[in-house]
């Protein structure tokens, strides 16, 4: 090869970089490691990447699946991400962080599943973890978790919190998380009050506020007196109908009771960065899982988060709750998937 041809690759690669740093959000600063076993990634010059649909800020998916990526520069790793990414894309997403040195890349969503499959052979050095995939082949490696159980239990309490026995989720799009989680919140609801009726509607698009919005509204004209928003950044949409229209609500994630702090019952919060961190200590110990895991809430992932400051959410409801969260943990009820 040339000189000038060195010099072209040599600029192109640096070239590449620099567009990762502008459009990502690589972190300057690492905190300093507080305990666990997991070695110093700096020891071993780890860089860990990090691919996402969506935004940091949702206060669901997206953020919690970045907090288990800060989980790992903690420990010394160097880190990047790039949210907002759609599937047209992506691909180049992957090539460009796998060029520069990136040794694990997660993809932050089972949609980016096949552009990972058809990008993965070219790099056979990279480890590559797809959050919420169905794949474990060569290089590629894929977790799930139990959106069913968080669909479930965010059923349950809306099961418990009804008085008119009509209920209302509103999800975003027709992926397979966001069915479990449907069909979760579904028996999640007949699990506790066999005579409350769901109206459940998938509007199609996660950051489409105004029409996760109208649609709580319609289900509240309708007479729904609880609704459940699945999202992702879209979800304020719904909290915001029931606070303006004074029915409950519950949040897929902490944070929403900015947005009702009058009607707002509690949160079910589905953990990404617990599974994301533990990939990542077992990608350092050389123990990266040759069957798919599904991480659910036996594992610390789904739990319930605060209570708030509202009358339906009262002690008996609250004890119910969990009773049922308890019996979940513990393994003693199986909720049905999609």
């Amino acid at each position: 090869m040339s000189i000038w041809k060195k010099f072209a690759c040599a600029f192109l690669a640096l070239t590449m970089l620099l567009a990762l740093a502008a459009c990502g959000g690589t972190d300057e600063e690492s905190p300093a490691q507080e305990g666990g076993e997991a070695p110093a990634a700096e020891e071993s010059g780890h860089k860990v990447a990090m691919i996402l649909p969506g935004s940091i800020t949702d206060m669901s998916w997206n953020y919690s699946s970045y907090e288990g990526l800060k989980q790992i520069e903690a420990t010394g790793a160097e880190i990047s991400y790039q949210e907002q990414v759609d599937t047209a894309q992506v691909e180049d997403s992957i090539r460009t962080y796998a060029s520069s040195g990136f040794d694990l890349i997660y993809i932050g969503s089972n949609i980016f599943e096949e552009q990972t499959l058809a990008v993965a052979p070219d790099f056979p050095d990279t480890t590559f973890i797809i959050i919420s995939g169905a794949t474990i082949q060569d290089n590629v490696y894929s977790f799930q978790m139990s959106d069913a159980e968080k669909g479930f239990l965010m059923g349950v309490v809306a099961g418990l919190a009804t008085e008119s026995n009509s209920v209302g989720l509103v999800s975003s799009v027709k992926i397979t998380p966001m069915l479990n989680a449907e069909a979760g919140f579904k028996y999640g609801v007949s699990y506790v009050n066999p005579d409350a009726s769901v109206s459940s509607v998938i509007t199609g698009d996660s950051s489409d506020i105004a029409a996760t919005k109208e649609t709580a509204k319609a289900m509240i004209s309708a007479g729904a007196d609880v609704i459940a928003a699945n999202c992702n950044a879209a979800s304020s949409g719904p909290i915001e109908a029931a606070e303006e229209d004074g029915v409950c609500c519950v949040a897929p994630g902490n944070g929403y009771e900015s947005i009702a702090p009058s009607t707002l019952l509690t949160s079910v919060i589905m953990d990404n960065g617990v599974p994301v961190y533990n990939m990542y200590e077992r990608y350092l110990a050389g123990e990266l899982p040759t069957e798919l895991y599904e991480y659910t809430a036996k594992d610390g992932v789904v739990y319930m988060g605060e209570w708030q400051d509202n009358a339906k959410a009262t002690d008996e409801v609250k004890a119910k709750v969990q009773e049922v969260y308890e019996d979940l943990a513990a393994g003693n009820i199986t909720v049905p998937t999609a």
